[in-house]
């Protein structure tokens, strides 16, 4: 298993190998995103798309640096079967990414069934985000 983070240049030619990464993306935002608008949002270089790669395509993610007083990455969208395969791996090299450059936290923005797998990583806790539409 591989991964791979994707240039914003080459997104183009593999937007096609994670089309239902981003449907799911947009589903699970209930109203918030469009396929086109993350996938302008990668091309553009304000999100990184990341792949796990196994022959084909395992994992999807994306992240976004925010720079305020401090940089910080944040894991924001993944998709993906066989999460044990890849969820591990998938966090490894976005947290050595991160730390390359420069990064002082890396953010995971995640589902109830991830949070297990990510506190033996180190990860703790720190906020629940609970939403209601109006």
């Amino acid at each position: 298993m591989d991964i791979v983070g994707i240039p914003a240049k080459e997104f183009p030619k593999i937007a096609p190998l994670v089309g239902w990464h981003f449907n799911s993306f947009v589903d699970r935002s209930h109203g918030e995103e469009t396929i086109d608008h993350l996938a302008s949002e990668v091309i553009e270089g304000k999100r990184q798309c990341w792949m796990a790669w196994d022959g084909k395509v395992k994992a999807c993610g994306l992240t976004q640096v925010v720079e305020n007083e401090i940089k910080v990455v944040e894991f924001t969208h993944c998709a993906g079967e066989g999460r044990e395969d890849w969820n591990t791996m998938l966090v490894s090299e976005i947290m050595a990414w991160s730390k390359h450059i420069g990064a002082k936290r890396l953010r995971v923005i995640n589902r109830p069934g991830h949070t297990k797998m990510l506190r033996t990583m180190g990860f703790k806790e720190t906020h629940r985000i609970m939403e209601q539409d109006l």
